[in-house]
């Protein structure tokens, strides 16, 4: 019975964070540069307290995890391709300050995505260590697609306003 929850748990977690993102990108928003990076920087360091926490339950487990994460990262960097030309992009309002909206073509990606978690989890079985692994594979497909957002958008607006691109170390306006 326990170990039924915990495989599912990741699932219903993965289901509601969906719900949430999809339902939110629906609204015409104001993007912000500097908090671009929240998102992604967040749920790059939950992938990896997920994937040290699957390794210290089962330190045989590497091969798996890696495969996991690698193939994760691989979809989240496609997803996010596919996202960001299913977002319009509709103007830069400041240097710093970008609006966009999600289009139908978002939610349908983002319900191919959490099916094919389903699909992925459940033709594993119910194991939680593997549950594990695929929750850290899952959290690190949002994670690559969210950067690959922030990339996109960081751009769109220097090409808005014309800035030419920050060098390493420079603080900028």
């Amino acid at each position: 019975m326990t170990a039924t929850i915990a495989a599912n748990a990741g699932t219903i977690v993965s289901a509601l964070v969906v719900a949430v993102v999809v339902f939110r990108e629906f609204r015409q928003r104001i993007v912000v540069a500097k908090t671009l990076w929240i998102r992604p920087a967040s749920l790059a360091l939950l992938t990896l307290a997920l994937a040290a926490i699957s390794l210290r339950l089962a330190p045989n487990g590497l091969p798996e995890l890696e495969t996991f994460l690698a193939a994760g990262v691989a979809i989240g960097a496609v997803v996010g391709l596919l996202l960001v030309r299913s977002t319009h992009i509709d103007g830069a309002l400041s240097s710093d300050r970008l609006t966009v909206r999600a289009t139908r073509a978002t939610l349908a990606i983002w319900v191919v995505v959490l099916l094919a978690r389903f699909a992925i989890r459940f033709s594993y079985g119910a194991s939680p260590l593997v549950g594990l692994d695929l929750n850290a594979a899952s959290v690190a497909t949002v994670a690559a697609a969210f950067a690959v957002i922030a990339i996109v958008f960081r751009n769109a607006l220097r090409l808005a306003d014309k800035l030419p691109p920050r060098v390493a170390g420079d603080a900028g306006p």
